[in-house]
């Protein structure tokens, strides 16, 4: 009887370290890919912001669309992707969809 309690005692405490052992893995795994607790934003940032002056660089214009359609696409897109819908991007020009893609 003492020993098949002994037996259940070691397994039991090979199974605590081995689940210690997953503890600590799981742990480093959070910390690695998504950082410690001590870089935690708080909402609480001792740097100020440093204001920019007389910034020179070119502006950069962007083309704003104003709307997209899901369109299903000719035979051969339909052969490969059978129920699967593109989005095509488009400005309105004159009362017209002019499509930019």
């Amino acid at each position: 009887m003492t020993k098949k309690l002994d037996q259940v005692k070691d397994e039991s405490k090979k199974l605590e370290s081995r689940l210690s052992k997953l503890q600590a893995l799981l742990i480093k795994f959070y910390k690695t890919y998504f950082g410690s607790e001590d870089y935690k934003n708080t909402g609480v940032d001792k740097d100020k912001a440093i204001k920019e002056e007389n910034r020179t660089e070119p502006v950069n214009e962007i083309e704003v669309y104003d709307g997209s359609d899901t369109i299903r696409g000719g035979w051969l897109y339909r052969l490969f992707h059978r129920n699967d819908f593109y989005i095509k991007r488009y400005k309105i020009e004159n009362n017209e969809k002019v499509y930019l893609d």
